[in-house]
């Protein structure tokens, strides 16, 4: 029973390494792209319905209007959707549809902050040709994909093994197959051995993220340069925060196990 238990623990660190992994390279996967490639697919067309509707307004508040664009949610979702594509180098009606809906809330939220930051008041004419501007950016960005996939068919096992950590799919697996083994092993164990048994998978989890960002800077510039042609640095701040999660996880079910043992 214990040599079955110490097995089920492995599993579970293991899990849990593979769900903060795929959640942190995601993460910063999708906004370093979001802002640096697929951003400006959108945002760059979009400038130009700006500048010929508002181009006499201050030149700082235009950049700065455009770099709060650059990070908009509708920006990043759409990134993801494009970026399952792109692993999977097939698109089906349901990706069409939303890639649609995700157009409309750049769409939304682009006037909204366009309205807030240049202080007017937009007409169905701007929306229009921003919302034309869009879809030409999204033609743009499938031709530029379908590209990348092209060139990415050579790189077959390295895809595949990426999409275990850039694909939702999997952390929803890894999320559910961690739930039934944490349920599984509270069962079999003590109450006082499974706390810590459990800080132990979250520590060793915490040190593998930490250990994944170090070097993961360098694998991610290696592989951006390959794919997209130039060298990106990723953002890291998904992983410090998942350290910091993980680690106040340990700290109170090490006060948890301390107060069984009192």
């Amino acid at each position: 029973m214990k040599k079955n238990s110490h097995i089920l623990y492995c599993l579970l660190t293991i899990l849990i390494v593979m769900t903060a992994l795929n959640t942190c390279i995601r993460q910063s996967v999708c906004t370093t792209l979001a802002e640096w490639e697929v951003g400006k697919a959108f945002v760059f067309r979009m400038n130009d319905v700006i500048d010929e509707y508002y181009g006499s307004e201050d030149t700082d508040k235009l950049v700065a209007l455009q770099n709060e664009m650059l990070q908009e949610k509708g920006i990043q979702k759409i990134t993801g959707i494009y970026m399952d594509y792109a692993i999977n180098s097939t698109i089906k009606e349901a990706t069409i549809q939303d890639t649609s809906k995700e157009i409309q809330n750049i769409v939304k939220e682009s006037v909204s902050l366009i309205e807030k930051k240049l202080n007017v008041k937009t007409d169905q004419s701007f929306r229009q040709d921003l919302e034309e501007q869009c879809e030409n950016g999204e033609q743009a960005l499938h031709e530029y994909i379908d590209s990348s996939i092209e060139y990415a068919k050579q790189f077959r096992i390295p895809l595949i093994i990426s999409s275990l950590f850039l694909m939702n799919i999997y952390r929803n697996l890894y999320i559910v197959l961690s739930v039934m083994l944490l349920t599984v092993t509270c069962y079999l164990s003590d109450r006082k051995i499974w706390m810590k048994e459990i800080t132990k998978c979250f520590l060793i989890a915490s040190i593998c993220v930490v250990f994944f960002s170090v070097c993961g800077g360098g694998i991610g510039m290696y592989l951006s340069n390959h794919f997209l042609g130039r060298t990106q640095i990723f953002n890291k701040t998904p992983f410090l925060t998942t350290c910091c999660i993980m680690a106040l996880l340990c700290v109170f079910l090490q006060f948890i196990s301390k107060r069984l043992r009192s």
